[in-house]
């Protein structure tokens, strides 16, 4: 991921290293070791960087500093998940639920209930934050975490991929 300046990615060894864009040359001295392992993908906003650990933690990591700025732990993760980005806050499925962070210090800022199991990422633009269930339900929330429709949309399939937003 783009993080700042670096390029930031994690290593088959269970470690996350950077290299400088500019010139592709190691930003850090040595690796950071994730002795729990990856779970997911790797994200970013600005200068810092946001991974899963196989121990349902979530970790932030400035990636000037490499210091960890905070961790948040998760009950429930699936293997395939992934963080959504947008201003300063993050967005995670973590089972039923849609989970709002702020990217500054991993606190909650709401948590949607979707009463079905999620799949892939959920996606958001700044009015709304949507997450689509394994039996192909689209969950429609406000940036509060409450719902923005009566009745869930059905898409008549399972998803494929996961979705995204376009517009407002």
């Amino acid at each position: 991921v783009f993080a700042s300046k670096f390029i930031v990615f994690g290593m088959s060894d269970n470690s996350l290293m950077a290299i400088n864009a500019s010139d592709g040359q190691p930003a850090w001295a040595a690796p950071i070791k994730v002795f729990d392992g990856f779970l997911g993908k790797l994200a970013a906003h600005q200068s810092n960087v946001f991974y899963f650990t196989n121990s349902y933690e979530m970790v932030s990591v400035s990636a000037t500093t490499q210091k960890v700025n905070w961790k948040q732990r998760f009950s429930v993760l699936g293997p395939d998940t992934e963080v959504l980005n947008l201003s300063d806050n993050l967005f995670v499925n973590t089972g039923t639920y849609i989970v709002g962070m702020s990217t500054l210090n991993g606190r909650k800022v709401f948590e949607a209930n979707a009463n079905e199991a999620l799949a892939f990422a959920p996606a958001a633009n700044g009015e709304s934050v949507l997450g689509v269930s394994l039996d192909g339900k689209v969950h429609l929330f406000g940036p509060n975490g409450r719902p923005l429709v009566r009745k869930d949309i059905d898409l008549g399939s399972q998803p494929a991929t996961s979705p995204s937003v376009i517009g407002k």
